[in-house]
């Protein structure tokens, strides 16, 4: 059942997957949008009484700073039996929600699943182009994985099966942000391609996540994320680390 979640013993470089990016970026600006008072929801996927849907547009369309604004905004939303929960659709929120449940993270087998799915959508592994678009077939395993640390605001579990998919857009999302926001970037030195395939938005923002995981899991002390941080600014986990969570 694990074997799904092993990594290839050669990892891509993000360049390497950066068409998949690219057509995931033309994907989603090219879905139909609403107004701020009628957004849009496009159904992604549905499981039990969940429905995992993207937004258009969201709340970013609409900031103060024009600088800021992002036209092409689509967060993920999370539906419960047809009501919208209330869940911060941020990195910050997510590794807040886990660091809560820190204590239960050590030797967790679900905590160990969810990694390695984390791992695998940062490099696209379990993505795949199919009639022009990139379709995210999630290993079956993720819907097997029975553990809460993810809830909304109310104390209402996320299921991993949308967390991980819900993840996937958020992930999305960030590219979209700055592949657009670099395109607006006068005299800029890289173009936006070179940008995003160096690794910022979805790849840098997944294994971050991962790089908490780790730390909150004590397969890592914390000094190595702050002293990356320091160095680059840049907080994801190293390569060399992955082999630390069981199934990779």
């Amino acid at each position: 059942m694990y074997k799904s979640l092993k990594l290839p013993k050669k990892l891509p470089f993000p360049r390497e997957f950066i068409d998949k990016r690219l057509l995931m970026i033309e994907n989603s600006i090219s879905l139909e949008t609403g107004t701020k008072e009628n957004p849009i929801e496009h159904n992604i996927l549905n499981f039990l009484d969940y429905s995992l849907n993207i937004m258009k547009p969201g709340k970013e369309a609409f900031l103060d700073k024009e600088d800021k604004i992002n036209p092409y905004d689509a967060p993920p939303v999370i539906r419960f039996k047809g009501e919208k929960l209330d869940f911060d659709p941020s990195f910050r929120f997510i590794t807040d929600s886990i660091y809560k449940k820190k204590s239960e993270l050590p030797n967790n087998i679900n905590m160990e699943i969810f990694a390695a799915l984390l791992i695998r959508n940062a490099y696209l592994l379990d993505h795949f182009i199919e009639n022009d678009m990139v379709v995210y077939k999630t290993p079956e395993i993720a819907s097997s994985i029975q553990h809460d640390f993810i809830k909304d605001k109310d104390g209402i579990p996320i299921p991993p099966l949308i967390f991980i998919n819900y993840i996937d857009l958020i992930a999305t999302n960030e590219d979209v942000k700055y592949y657009k926001k670099k395109e607006k970037e006068k005299n800029a030195k890289k173009t936006p391609k070179q940008y995003i395939q160096d690794g910022t938005g979805r790849f840098n923002c997944l294994l971050t996540l991962v790089h908490a995981l780790a730390i909150y899991s004590n397969k890592v002390e914390p000094y190595e994320l702050v002293n990356k941080f320091l160095r680059t600014g840049v907080q994801k986990l190293h390569t060399k680390n992955y082999q630390k969570f069981d199934f990779t």
